[in-house]
């Protein structure tokens, strides 16, 4: 399992786990930590993990079904780790500041949040076919550029309302 499936899922099992009983706070404040200290490390490893490649580090394709192809892929380049690691520390101190007296609702809502905002941050595009199927880029061929909104939709005519006779 990648580190960044890892980020991913933990608020969301934190969330799992604080609905079917576990201490909201101590479950919540735990899974921001380690989640605040996995994020720390990926970002401080960024460097050596992308080296002599261009695009994402940290990639990682699963598939899910076969027919219709769907994947669920993970990647992060330099921006979205920042905003995993502005994620985290909001997380962070979002969990530290509920107060004891709020019902356990406040800490599932808040790591429910932060798995949807780091799921967002952290999805790869590049996942739509595995990684071992996946040609090189150089190899894929590229469509040609459409000629604006007119060759997006070559009879804009009959449904411009000003052509509309």
């Amino acid at each position: 399992m990648s580190p960044l499936e890892i980020v991913i899922l933990l608020p969301l099992l934190a969330a799992l786990a604080i609905w079917l009983g576990a201490p909201a706070r101590f479950t919540s404040l735990g899974a921001a930590v380690v989640n605040l200290l996995i994020v720390f490390g990926l970002v401080f490893s960024f460097k050596s993990a992308s080296a002599g490649k261009a695009g994402f580090a940290f990639e990682s394709a699963r598939v899910v079904l076969d027919n219709p192809a769907i994947t669920f892929g993970v990647g992060a380049d330099g921006v979205a780790l920042i905003l995993a690691l502005l994620t985290a520390l909001v997380t962070f101190a979002a969990v530290w500041h509920i107060s004891t007296d709020k019902p356990a609702i406040y800490h599932i809502a808040s790591m429910l949040i932060a798995g949807g905002a780091l799921g967002a941050e952290l999805a790869s595009t590049r996942g739509s076919t595995p990684l071992a199927k996946r040609g090189s880029r150089s190899q894929a061929k590229s469509k040609p550029a459409a000629a604006g909104w007119r060759g997006f939709c070559h009879d804009w005519r009959v449904y411009h309302p000003r052509q509309m006779k």
